[in-house]
């Protein structure tokens, strides 16, 4: 049998990224139901599941094997920092995309965490509140997720002026009324002020860099 050094990357990471989604969509402390369609991808997939299992990241509990139909595998995350530390070998390659650890929800930024939990920023609006950090913050996350560099568990980015200005201008053309360096200094204050303290060594901001022309954003990954 293969193991997890010299399996088929693509395959593994699909397996990996399945789990992610049961993961988010699964209560917390409840088994994780991987269903399989009974077909010639059935047996792959299951040698890769049971790679996991060697590996020390998963563990099987349970599975229901029909001959046709559906299978499923009831599973529990043994460790969840080994589980994220095998998806970002994947992220390290280039081979694929960062986004799953982080996204917008309606207008709630979220951030995967250590042993699935969720940084989560709300960004709806109060009765005196505005959506201007919300529109900012989506360029900050728009830009870190095709241009980052990695330094241990962060992902590092300089965001420009110049790209944050036509982002807004582009989705969201209406929220500048009066000057962008005004507009600009203001809400990322305001954003600033919207993250929780508790997750400040999470969601980096920072003042402008004027030698880099923008401002360094840092998101940590859950490893």
């Amino acid at each position: 049998m293969e193991n997890i050094n010299n399996c088929d990357k693509n395959k593994l990471y699909k397996i990996l990224q399945k789990i992610s989604r049961l993961i988010d969509e699964t209560p917390k402390n409840n088994l994780l139901r991987y269903l399989m369609n009974n077909d010639k991808n059935s047996m792959w997939e299951t040698a890769y599941l049971f790679i996991l299992t060697d590996a020390g990241v998963v563990k099987i509990y349970d599975k229901e094997i029909h001959v046709d139909g559906v299978n499923i595998f009831y599973l529990q995350i043994v460790d969840y920092r080994k589980f994220y530390r095998f998806e970002r070998k994947f992220i390290d390659n280039g081979e694929n995309d960062i986004s799953s650890y982080f996204s917008f929800d309606d207008m709630t930024f979220k951030l995967k965490t250590i042993n699935n939990n969720v940084a989560a920023i709300n960004f709806h609006p109060t009765r005196e509140g505005t959506t201007n950090p919300f529109c900012l913050m989506k360029a900050f996350v728009e830009y870190i997720k095709e241009h980052y560099k990695r330094n241990g568990s962060y992902l590092e980015t300089v965001v420009p002026k110049q790209y944050i200005f036509e982002y807004i201008e582009e989705k969201f053309p209406n929220i500048v009324k009066d000057d962008q360096e005004q507009w600009l200094k203001t809400t990322k204050g305001n954003l600033i002020k919207k993250i929780p303290k508790e997750y400040l060594s999470l969601i980096k901001l920072k003042d402008f860099d004027s030698k880099n022309k923008g401002y360094p954003f840092s998101l940590k990954l859950p490893i």
